[in-house]
């Protein structure tokens, strides 16, 4: 009989030094994983570090793009004598995009040192039509086609 519980301690011994490796090793393991986390956060980390970096350089660079120009439109404005160039500059102050501002005043100014005038567009003026027509066109025509023709021109 003492060999059997001398037998059966060894076995529990045994039992005890594998449960002790087993937890260790998941010890490791979620060690291992936590420094493998930790280095993927740092590299995130450094990342978006360096996109709000870039993303500083884009705003400085668009803000004093936008000084300069309605800086320049308001020059313009003062030297062609030309309102626009001035609502331009402070649409431009406010936000607005200076490039396209700037290609406005471009476009604007002739190669001769003058302001081009642009050709006024004029929408010829439909015929009116009677009643009977009308009548029959609102026949099955939505709230939202009365309140809003422009929208709904059929």
């Amino acid at each position: 009989m003492a060999r059997s519980n001398g037998i059966s301690n060894v076995v529990s011994a045994l039992a005890g030094v594998g449960a002790t490796a087993t937890g260790f090793r998941s010890v490791q393991s979620t060690t291992e994983l936590n420094s493998a986390n930790k280095e993927l956060m740092n590299a995130q980390t450094m990342l978006t570090e360096t996109q709000v970096r870039g993303t500083q350089a884009e705003r400085e660079r668009l803000a004093q793009e936008r000084i300069v120009t309605a800086r320049l439109l308001r020059e313009k404005s003062a030297s062609y004598n030309e309102q626009i160039f001035r609502i331009m500059a402070e649409w431009v102050k406010a936000g607005g995009h200076p490039d396209f501002a700037f290609k406005f005043a471009i476009a604007r100014i002739g190669g001769n040192g003058g302001v081009k005038v642009l050709p006024q567009k004029t929408l010829g003026v439909a015929q009116p039509l009677g009643s009977a027509p009308v009548e029959r066109a609102l026949q099955g025509t939505s709230q939202d086609a009365l309140t809003y023709p422009e929208l709904f021109p059929y």
